[in-house]
């Protein structure tokens, strides 16, 4: 005889299938939180400066990296 679900366990456990792919979304949610907090970080910093960062966008900057 077959135990029938939440006879003898919990109710409502998630399949090893389903966690796989939660793990999935989390981790590509994670990821693109994290893209879209680094893009407004350096968007802020390019209204500040008018600079692109990273030494992009300023002759001054890009050749002074080289030199020091």
């Amino acid at each position: 005889m077959q135990p029938t679900i939440g006879e003898w366990g919990p109710v409502k456990v998630p399949t090893t299938k389903q966690k796989r792919r939660m793990r999935i979304w989390v981790t590509l949610a994670l990821l693109g939180a994290l893209i879209a907090i680094f893009l407004l970080g350096w968007y802020v910093y390019y209204l500040m400066t008018g600079s692109l960062g990273f030494g992009i966008g300023d002759e001054r900057q890009f050749l002074a990296a080289f030199l020091l």
